[in-house]
């Protein structure tokens, strides 16, 4: 998928620099900085409605493979245009501290 990359720094709470996606780490000690405006436009740009609810349903896969019981569905999140409903579905995940499943899931 042709993208443009937003700043994502990850913050590993005095561990070691070792892997910024690694997922073995506690959700304590880590701290996800991310322009949530860029990743906002870069969903509303490359994903319709419909796929927006094929990335929630990719997300919360990608969560269970990791026993996290979540659901992340659109309807769950709200808003009623594409717009609103991409900016919830990014407060969500990070209200829930799982912002980087959707950073992941649509930088593939």
């Amino acid at each position: 998928m042709d993208s443009y990359h937003f700043p994502v720094a990850l913050y590993l709470g005095g561990k070691g620099v070792g892997n910024a996606t690694d997922s073995s780490l506690p959700r304590q000690s880590r701290r996800l900085v991310v322009d949530r405006r860029a990743l906002r436009k870069q969903l509303i740009e490359q994903f319709t409605l419909e796929g927006l609810q094929v990335l929630c349903a990719d997300i919360e896969q990608g969560l269970a493979d990791n026993s996290i019981e979540l659901q992340v569905n659109l309807d769950l999140v709200g808003g009623t245009s594409q717009e609103a409903r991409a900016l919830n579905l990014i407060k969500y995940l990070e209200n829930k501290g799982y912002l980087e499943y959707l950073i992941r899931a649509v930088d593939q």
